[in-house]
């Protein structure tokens, strides 16, 4: 990992079955932060072991946001099992780094490689991955004019890149669709 930078990730923590796309920096001792009003931030507690999946497609990062990817997995002992044809696993044992008003920053004490690959980084993925970053955060309350502009450009990247593939670009319209949903609440309108 090249210490600085996000890597991107579907959480899912040992002893609730929650499943959410979570950023990593990288660095020495890998952090992350969880927004308040996210699923997993209820299901972290000060200390414990994360699952982290780099999914080969990036439909599982939806998936994951929709709360479906927790209950098509497997899972063993608490945690989920590891299946290599979805992706690379990792464990990452965390601890509470520190709370902030928006949510909680975590550390991990190291992260261990469990097995599975992932393929070469497409666009599609990179700009679907950050629809969906965008849509957590405004989920979690935390809104910036700049979200739909983005998020609009975004799409158009998803369609452009993936060659109009509709299972993709479906799923980047659905998060379109409710980040335009979630500013129309915040304005007031229907």
């Amino acid at each position: 990992m090249i210490e600085g930078i996000y890597y991107e990730f579907i959480g899912l923590p040992c002893g609730a079955r929650v499943s959410m796309p979570l950023g990593v920096v990288a660095g020495d001792q890998p952090t992350f932060f969880v927004y308040k009003g996210s699923r997993l931030y209820g299901s972290l507690s000060t200390s414990g072991t994360l699952r982290l999946l780099s999914p080969r497609d990036p439909l599982l990062f939806a998936k994951s946001l929709r709360h479906e990817l927790e209950q098509e997995l497997q899972w063993s002992e608490g945690c989920p099992a590891v299946d290599e044809s979805l992706g690379a696993w990792y464990d990452c044992r965390y601890r509470l780094l520190g709370l902030q008003e928006e949510g909680s920053s975590y550390v991990c004490d190291g992260i261990r490689y469990l097995g599975g690959l992932t393929g070469p980084f497409t666009r599609t993925y990179g700009c679907l991955v950050e629809l969906l970053v965008l849509l957590t955060k405004a989920r979690a309350g935390v809104w910036e004019e700049w979200f739909l502009p983005y998020a609009r450009g975004l799409t158009w990247c998803v369609e452009r890149s993936s060659r109009g593939s509709e299972k993709y670009v479906n799923a980047a319209l659905e998060v379109l669709r409710e980040l335009e949903g979630i500013r129309g609440k915040a304005e007031g309108r229907p």
